[in-house]
């Protein structure tokens, strides 16, 4: 085969061999590389991307989008936050059966201004092409992080390599995300399922090992590792005979099929990084984002510094040790313990509401059961559920639900100091309603 061209990094290999060849190591040092619509400086050996806009006219259209987006070629996730918000923003505007090329609705169309804004940054975004800092790693294993949000759900994986002298390092290798289905409209056949949160939770760890699979055959590696911060998953994979809906049976035989139940962990949703591959991210938080880049840090200290493995019999114990081993808090909440089981059995706010009304009636009637051992007195139930009974479940599963993801909040309510809230939170006027 005759080489016609070249790129490379090393200043030996492009040194002339003869004084009649013309010395190249300015020329191809200085020249970027681009591979698939990504670009790499030999000179600070890093890749790095760049997105032309066209000019799209007045307003922009679903096709100009569409066209804007599939410029951003990363087939390894690398800025897969980046890409999500743009696939959010697209969806959207599907969702409004626009032609392809009418002018979006105003809302859409300041979402999409500051996406692209944004976007003009990304060239600030520099990845190291070489991977690891360790040079001969004497020891590799990858780490899969999964996580879910109401509009998408992904997985990001890590490369981490140790030596002889337990030096570590660690970087991401890849991530993919997919988005939630656009829930069906009224009246329309149903072509999707629409999927609650634990499932997306159970779709980002099915895809987790889908993804783990082909990558630690593509390196050769066996040491892997998986990671949620939803117990509910956790749960469900340590159980896989429990009677549950076809959904989750399937994804979860999937799951069992390309790992074991041994390597999924539990992580703290702060250390978890594919929350921010779920949710999205702009371009400058991203590019200082050490999380993203280079996972936990506990990732760099041995496996007896990671936080501990999942325990099926005592769940509740066991992330409390592991909150306590971060420096957290360790106190463990009869209630939330009622929530944990009942996500775990059970999928949609509906059902969750129903289950935990029959258990209201359950305990009145233990209890006029005792009243009557004392007064003689019959308290009689009708046979279905009443309105108020569903309410008053449904009003206690928001303040669980409040409770788990909005404790900050409620703290500085209870401190009466509403000027330390985040200013969209702060001009709710939040207060508490026992």
């Amino acid at each position: 085969m005759k080489l016609s061209k070249f790129r490379t990094n090393r200043l030996e290999v492009l040194q002339p061999e003869d004084d009649i060849t013309p010395n190249s190591t300015e020329l191809v040092l200085d020249e970027e590389a681009k591979t698939l619509g990504i670009l790499w400086n030999p000179k600070t050996d890093a890749f790095h991307f760049r997105v032309t806009n066209q000019p799209s006219g007045e307003n922009p259209t679903k096709r100009y989008i569409l066209s804007t987006i599939a410029r951003i070629f990363d087939p390894c996730g690398l800025i897969g936050p980046i890409v999500t918000i743009a696939k959010i923003i697209l969806q959207d505007v599907w969702e409004t059966e626009a032609d392809w090329d009418t002018p979006i609705p105003n809302v859409l169309e300041k979402r999409w201004q500051m996406f692209v804004e944004d976007l003009a940054d990304i060239e600030q975004i520099q990845i190291t092409r070489w991977i690891s800092t360790i040079s001969n790693p004497s020891h590799r294993e990858l780490h899969a992080f999964c996580d879910a949000s109401k509009t998408a759900y992904g997985v990001s994986i890590y490369l981490v390599c140790e030596d002889t002298h337990a030096s570590r390092s660690s970087s991401l290798l890849v991530s993919k995300s997919r988005l939630m289905p656009i829930p069906t409209k009224k009246g329309a056949t149903p072509t999707k399922i629409t999927l609650t949160i634990p499932k997306a939770e159970l779709s980002g760890a099915e895809l987790a090992t889908q993804v783990m699979n082909a990558v630690s055959k593509s390196l050769g590696i066996e040491r892997c590792f998986f990671w949620t911060d939803a117990m509910v998953i956790l749960h469900q994979i340590h159980s896989p005979n429990r009677p549950r809906e076809v959904f989750v049976r399937h994804r979860v035989s999937k799951i069992l099929s390309l790992s074991t139940a041994s390597q999924w962990r539990h992580v703290p949703t702060s250390h978890n990084p594919a929350d921010v591959l779920s949710r999205g991210s702009r371009v400058k938080a991203l590019a200082s984002n050490k999380l993203w880049w280079s996972g936990p840090e506990w990732l760099l200290k041995t496996e007896e510094n990671w936080p501990q493995e999942f325990c099926p019999g005592k769940p509740n114990l066991c992330c409390s040790e592991t909150l306590a081993g971060m420096g957290l808090s360790t106190t463990v909440d009869p209630d939330m313990i009622v929530y944990d089981r009942l996500l775990e059995h059970h999928g949609s706010f509906l059902r969750i509401s129903r289950v935990l009304a029959w258990i209201f009636r359950a305990v009145s009637i233990f209890k006029s059961m005792r009243i009557r051992r004392t007064r003689n007195s019959v308290m009689i139930f009708p046979e279905n559920l009443q309105v108020t009974e569903l309410e008053e479940a449904e009003v206690r599963i928001l303040k669980w639900d409040q409770k788990r993801h909005l404790k900050n909040v409620r703290d500085l309510v209870k401190a009466n100091r509403l000027n330390s809230m985040p200013s969209p939170m702060r001009k709710l006027r939040p207060f508490i309603l026992d």
